[in-house]
């Protein structure tokens, strides 16, 4: 009588190894993806934080002409670019005081913050406050060149007293 062999066949070792080897080939593209993903994510978050600063200096020093030097900000190896837009927009409110409505401006500026980086990617801050004067001329500031930003904002919070109301669009197509 013959012994039957243990062990495997050649056949049964080459289909294993294909098998392991498609696991681990999914498994790279997956961590590949998502280290791709953090970067992106990483990325964005430094635009956040660059927008909201300047919008933070933008409320804070309003009738600050700082002067362009046309430098862009560098984040581990990010390249960003900024502008911050100032427009007046004029709103009106109806008061209604014996059986007759008139209309009161309400002086309002947009403040919009636009961060670029990368390959056209962009995030946009937005806010509102009330001026003092009634209209003042658009102006812009920072280190991204001067471009249209699409046009007005979409409809944003009217401001109550002195406290901006912010809006946060996120990155545009």
């Amino acid at each position: 009588m013959s012994r039957p062999q243990a062990g495997f066949t050649l056949l049964e070792v080459v289909v294993a190894i294909a098998v392991v080897g498609a696991g681990f080939a999914a498994g790279l593209a997956a961590m590949s993806g998502s280290l791709r993903l953090m970067r992106s994510a990483g990325e964005y978050e430094q635009a956040m934080l660059l927008a909201r600063a300047a919008m933070t200096e933008a409320l804070a020093y309003p009738d600050a002409d700082i002067v362009d030097d046309g430098e862009r900000d560098v984040y581990q190896g990010v390249e960003y670019a900024y502008r911050v837009e100032f427009r007046p927009v004029r709103l009106t409110t109806s008061a209604q005081s014996a059986g007759s409505v008139a209309a009161t401006p309400a002086p309002l500026e947009q403040i919009a913050v636009d961060v670029y980086w990368g390959e056209g990617r962009n995030y946009r801050l937005v806010t509102y406050r009330r001026t003092s004067s009634a209209a003042s001329a658009p102006r812009t500031r920072g280190s991204a060149p001067a471009a249209d930003s699409g046009g007005a904002a979409k409809d944003g919070a009217l401001v109550s007293g002195d406290k901006p109301a912010q809006r946060d669009e996120g990155p545009r197509p």
